[in-house]
């Protein structure tokens, strides 16, 4: 993701993170019931009592819920593991490779382990909770280091060259091929990607219910070390 602040002085940046910060602080107040019921739902998945009810007693059945819940994230997940269920077509008989390309890109995509992985705990918490977040968006994080790299150089040698009372030297400038570490900034993680956050870590606009009328949606990122930071500016 672009770093939107980089480009901005001290003043401007305060403006726009307090102003983060006030609707962040909103949507949690607005949200805090509805959080509160999602915990109970995974306490009854998990099969975990509060300290009021707990009453001691020891007890190995397994949670009725969570057979449930496993079972209808087999059925939902499983058409979306299995083979890609598109179909790409050229638009004209010379764009054949370009829509072959494009196929191979989404297969890949789509089959990462990765990708599966959190997919299937997406649709988990859907079942769960009843909601679930998915954000589609652009990496753009890289990491500064150096390389080598082969370039043209020249440099002055002082030569003999023969003339009629002896030999003469003379200063003549070489060019030649040579190695030399440059600057450069490594990909890290860097594309189209696709991110299922947990419901708890997203934060959007109170009061209103479909995505696509709000303005702004907050996405809290846990446990990112700074230096991950500065790579995204």
């Amino acid at each position: 993701m672009e770093n939107l602040l980089a480009g901005y002085d001290d003043k401007k940046k305060y403006e726009v993170l307090n102003d983060v910060k006030l609707k962040y602080q909103a949507s949690k107040k607005f949200y805090l019931d509805k959080f509160s019921t999602w915990q109970n739902y995974y306490k009854l998945y998990h099969k975990i009592q509060d300290d009021k009810d707990n009453t001691d007693e020891i007890d190995i059945k397994l949670s009725h819920p969570y057979a449930l819940v496993e079972n209808l994230v087999a059925r939902i997940a499983q058409p979306a593991l299995g083979k890609l269920t598109i179909e790409v077509k050229p638009k004209r008989d010379d764009q054949y490779q370009q829509a072959q390309n494009f196929y191979n890109i989404s297969r890949s995509h789509f089959s990462s382990a990765d990708y599966r992985s959190d997919f299937v705990n997406s649709v988990r918490e859907r079942v769960i909770c009843g909601s679930a977040w998915e954000f589609d968006e652009w990496a753009n994080e890289y990491e500064d280091g150096q390389k080598w790299e082969q370039s043209m150089t020249s440099k002055v040698a002082d030569m003999n060259i023969p003339v009629v009372s002896g030999m003469a030297k003379i200063a003549r400038e070489i060019s030649f091929k040579d190695q030399k570490e440059v600057a450069n900034k490594f990909p890290v993680n860097v594309g189209y990607k696709t991110v299922f956050p947990s419901i708890f870590s997203v934060f959007p606009q109170p009061d209103v219910l479909k995505v696509r009328d709000m303005k702004w949606v907050i996405r809290e990122i846990e446990s990112i070390p700074v230096d991950d930071l500065a790579k995204s500016q």
